[in-house]
């Protein structure tokens, strides 16, 4: 009841709306920052998939390399990326070549240096 009666004021007073408005305008900046960062580092090696949907984007690799090999390269530089299979019906259905990244726990800066990080994990790593 007492946090019933604490959100009602919070939202009353209009402190939920500015929050929200800030927020927008925070996770908008930090979208950006990836898409101008992975666009500069990863050029035509990386499709980006859900632009303006979210806070995470899926990554294609169109050159074919793997879910497994990228998520097992990320972590060798300190970068969490994950696997896509978990959100698809048939495991068996999912593509090899996409991986799974989020953004919405990181300053503008830990954005620009975890894409440069994976930049240099995933494609120095290439043959």
């Amino acid at each position: 009841m007492l946090t019933q009666h604490v959100l009602a004021a919070y939202m009353r007073d209009g402190n939920y709306e500015r929050h929200i408005r800030k927020m927008c305008i925070t996770y908008k900046r930090r979208h950006d920052v990836f898409v101008r960062e992975a666009t500069k580092m990863f050029g035509r090696k990386v499709i980006l998939h859900g632009r303006g949907a979210g806070l995470h984007f899926v990554l294609e690799f169109p050159g074919g390399e793997e879910q497994d090999w990228l998520i097992k390269q990320a972590e060798k530089v300190g970068v969490k990326v994950y696997s896509m299979i978990p959100f698809w019906n048939d495991r068996n259905d999912c593509p090899k070549n996409i991986i799974f990244a989020g953004y919405s726990l990181l300053s503008e800066q830990q954005i620009r240096e975890g894409i440069a990080l994976l930049q240099s994990a995933w494609f120095s790593a290439l043959p």
